[in-house]
């Protein structure tokens, strides 16, 4: 095989992410409508350089997630369903509300 001895003896050493998690939770904690990737961005600002996929693992083992927004519908009150009667159809071409 035409491979180095120092990439085939090479070991990862594996990083400890506790600082940048931290970091990302105080983010996280101040701007609650913030994603992962608009986070990275201001912790970019802040000077931190990691990229993109270790910012999302740490934020999915953290258990990050921005809420969803419950949609609100337009619906009318009480008062205002009693207050004019639906008209009846005379007949097929009635369109009269």
């Amino acid at each position: 095989m035409h491979l180095s001895r120092s990439s085939y003896y090479y070991q990862a050493q594996p990083r400890d992410d506790e600082p940048l998690r931290q970091a990302l939770r105080e983010k996280a904690a101040q701007r609650r409508r913030f994603g992962y990737r608009r986070l990275l961005i201001v912790l970019q600002r802040d000077g931190w350089t990691d990229n993109h996929k270790r910012v999302f693992r740490i934020y999915r083992q953290e258990g990050l997630q921005v809420k969803r927004r419950i949609k609100k519908t337009h619906r009318q009150s009480g008062a205002a369903k009693s207050r004019w009667p639906r008209s009846v159809p005379t007949n097929a071409g009635h369109w009269t509300s």
